[in-house]
């Protein structure tokens, strides 16, 4: 796959960079739907390449890679994570609910994960971002307070901290915006002695795609394509990369990505409705602390995450069942039906467990599937590698699975050893930060020097644009768009759209694209509103429809130049001021950003503003 690009080749990117920049802290944090990880180095760690992961958490004796993202209130107590009472009922998937309702797929909205978490929202008389905003403040303090006792309080507290936070790849800006919101209220951006805390944002499959490339020996050449398959608790998601350059490693997003409801919990979910069933009446003697005790003890911790197929293999895989579950000793061994129970514990086959395996299974292989055949179809390319990433993605089993299936075409299935899959995307949010590190002051934001690997495009989920009006023309605009401008004294055509961005076109990264406007008013307005939209269809329409949707406000206060602007004068010897400006906007991957120039200068920052809903 990819060249061996070893993190200690990053030395001389450090040398000539001043000390300012040197004198940093990077933290990953990868906030997913079901767990959560972190991932941090200073720059000296990554030329001794060194990344450092939290394995310690709260609640849990045992080291693990991530923690829960589940919550627990309990008058006036918050608990999260590995701390939450075995008997509790967690909030648990909140992430999906910073998403609007009508933006969630119908698989997900109607998802009983979904629902439930809606109804505990209610319950709680919390919003989506306050829960959000919980968890982040708890993981937070937990972070600070492990990465002191590594490092010292002194030597962090004279760090400046930039946050690299991961987001969904289909993620509208809103969401992103809520996000932010949340880290605020976090206290993550809190003011400290050694400056502002810079927050910044990936998408989880680039960050994946970032800390793959780092750690595979083999080698890239343009023209490969590869899968990352981020196989998680909740979601697969999936994404193409064809390499465009070897050497250093450039990258672009083949086709659109595709991602559904296939992770490890649902793998989870059979296991108890297996045991439900083959428990019959003795499930009901169960309380919520011996479901919880049954799914999350052996099952969860060894057999799932362990199991190899090993065909015409009589192992058998054991599975305690809590003592609440009988009624007497005579009910601890139970022969008459598979699994057996025997001595009070399940005793699983093979066959059995792979039962469990096959719906999340069937549903990776139909996504990996897809996107093989619209990298053909759209690129004219054949897929080299499958990446797999998350937790499911560390299984063996999956790992062998696609292996086989995938083999007789010649697709390499590769998988980092270890904890390494579990943790990918927090990595790359890592190595994502230093690349942030590596730029110039200055409103250019220029890189000082070249990455190794950049993600040079991507592929746009959706249509943006801008609702404008131009010159009336019966032979091209509908007679109801038509309306007479009182000031330019002429008939204009309006609701008519100039797209920035079309779904499914490649979107070059940090390429500005621009559409010039203008605006007549009478003093004293120094401010104006236009609308975003936003169109989720293949083909987006000329004209404002239905199916264009707002997406936000961009807001432009224009007073330190109202003074300047030119007069305009109408057929009638009406004079009013002429405001000609472009609206630029520049993908940055993990979202776009919205800018105004006047006479090709950039407004500043807090003269505009871009408003979400």
């Amino acid at each position: 796959m990819a060249d061996s690009i070893r993190m200690s080749s990053t030395t001389e990117y450090w040398q000539g960079i001043s000390d300012d920049q040197t004198n940093v802290l990077i933290i990953g944090i990868d906030f997913g739907t079901t767990y959560s990880g972190v991932a941090w180095a200073t720059p000296y760690d990554f030329e001794q390449e060194q990344i450092n992961l939290i394995h310690s958490w709260p609640g849990m004796g045992l080291e693990k890679g991530k923690a829960p993202t589940e919550l627990y209130y309990d008058d006036g107590t918050i608990y999260w994570g590995y701390e939450i009472p075995p008997d509790a009922d967690p909030v648990q998937w909140f992430k999906l609910l910073l998403l609007k309702e009508d933006d969630l797929d119908n698989e997900l909205r109607s998802s009983e994960y979904v629902r439930r978490c809606r109804r505990m929202l209610h319950d709680t008389g919390k919003t989506a971002t306050d829960l959000v905003a919980d968890y982040l403040r708890l993981l937070w303090e937990h972070v600070i307070d492990t990465i002191c006792r590594d490092r010292g309080d002194a030597a962090v507290d004279g760090m400046k901290f930039h946050v690299v936070l991961t987001v969904p790849a289909i993620w509208k800006g809103y969401a992103r915006q809520r996000m932010e919101d949340a880290v605020g209220q976090a206290g993550i951006l809190d003011t400290r002695p050694a400056g502002k805390t810079e927050l910044s944002f990936v998408t989880e499959p680039e960050a994946a795609a970032l800390a793959t490339l780092y750690n595979n020996p083999n080698p890239s050449k343009q023209g490969d394509v590869f899968i990352i398959c981020d196989a998680g608790g909740g979601t697969v998601d999936l994404i193409s990369y064809n390499v465009t350059r070897a050497s250093p490693v450039v990258m672009e997003e083949a086709v659109e990505g595709t991602g559904g409801l296939y992770g490890s919990i649902f793998i989870d979910e059979a296991f108890e409705k297996m045991s439900q069933k083959r428990l019959g009446p003795k499930w009901s003697n169960l309380s919520k602390t011996g479901v919880k005790e049954l799914v999350k003890g052996e099952w969860q911790q060894a057999i799932k995450p362990q199991y190899k197929s090993q065909a015409n293999s009589k192992r058998q895989y054991t599975v305690g069942i809590p003592a609440e579950a009988f009624n007497s000793k005579a009910e601890l061994t139970d022969s008459s039906k598979e699994p057996h129970i025997k001595m009070g514990r399940f005793h699983l086959t093979g066959e059995h467990i792979e039962a469990l395996f096959a719906y999340s299974f069937e549903g990776i292989d139909t996504l990996i599937d897809e996107q093989i055949r619209e990298v053909k179809k759209k690129k004219g390319l054949d897929v080299t590698d499958i990446i797999l990433v998350g937790g499911l993605g560390a299984s063996p089993y999956l790992y062998q699975h696609l292996k086989d299936r995938h083999g007789p075409s010649k697709i390499n299935v590769l998988q980092s050893t270890g904890t390494k899959p579990w943790t990918a995307i927090c990595r790359g949010a890592v190595y994502k930060g230093f690349y942030k590190a590596l730029k110039a002051d200055g409103e250019d934001n220029r890189l000082l020097l070249e990455p190794p690997i950049q993600i040079a495009s991507t592929v746009s989920r959706f249509s943006v644009g801008l609702c404008f009006s131009q010159l009336y023309n019966a032979s091209y605009h509908k007679l109801e768009d038509r309306y007479w401008d009182d000031k330019e004294e002429v008939y204009f055509a309006g609701r008519q759209m100039e797209w920035y961005l079309r779904k499914g076109n490649s979107v070059k990264t940090l390429a500005p694209i621009r559409h010039d406007f203008y605006l007549l008013f009478n003093k004293p307005k120094t401010e104006w509103t236009r609308e975003l939209y936003l169109c989720n269809d293949v083909e987006a329409p000329t004209r404002r429809e239905d199916n264009v949707i707002k997406l936000c406000d961009i807001r432009c206060n224009f007073a330190s130049i109202v003074d300047s602007l030119p007069d305009y004068t109408s057929p009638s010897g009406k004079v009013f001021k002429k405001f000609s400006y472009e609206i630029v906007m520049i993908p940055t991957g993990a979202s776009v950003d919205f800018q105004v120039y006047y006479k090709e200068k950039r407004l500043a920052s807090q003269e505009v503003k871009v408003c979400f809903d």
